[in-house]
């Protein structure tokens, strides 16, 4: 368990990561181009794009692991003692959410599959693109019962 968490939490970074250097160059490299040389390139904003959704879902993944997703904590300031509770009911409903969520991004690649849809400049498949969602949903399903075991089984002080 220790080396998957050590290769999941290397490999969320290292796609997120990716994501912002390559969005920062090419943004970076339009810009310079179309200032400097007067030269209007699209395919680099379309790539940014599709590189942002990727960093969006996998970066929800980390927020899971780190536990710093957004969350409404007025039940534990309530009650202390429910607290660790209150942490295993809020993942348990985040988690019947991704999983809702997954079975609603699964239908969306296979409709975009299914027709052929590709992207305007590039023209990449958009189940591709679509499926960044489904990579980050999986992980994020993974972080929380990851999230509530670690609760459930913590002992308490």
């Amino acid at each position: 368990m220790k080396y998957f968490n050590k290769f999941l939490n290397n490999f969320e970074e290292i796609i997120v990561g990716l994501c912002v250097i390559s969005t920062l160059f090419f943004i970076f490299l339009t810009v310079i181009l179309r200032y400097l040389f007067n030269i209007v390139l699209t395919w680099p904003d379309e790539l940014s794009r599709f590189l942002n959704i990727l960093m969006i879902w996998v970066g929800a993944s980390i927020a899971f692991r780190k536990n710093s997703q957004l969350k409404i904590d007025l039940f534990s300031h309530l009650f202390p003692s429910a607290k660790r509770f209150g942490e295993i009911v809020a993942n348990l409903i985040s988690l019947i959410c991704c999983i809702l969520l997954l079975i609603a991004a699964y239908k969306a690649v296979h409709n975009k599959w299914v027709t052929g849809e590709a992207s305007m400049v590039l023209n990449i498949p958009l189940w591709i693109v679509t499926s960044s969602v489904i990579l980050g949903t999986i992980l994020m399903i993974i972080r929380l019962i990851q999230n509530i075991i670690f609760n459930y089984t913590l002992k308490e002080n």
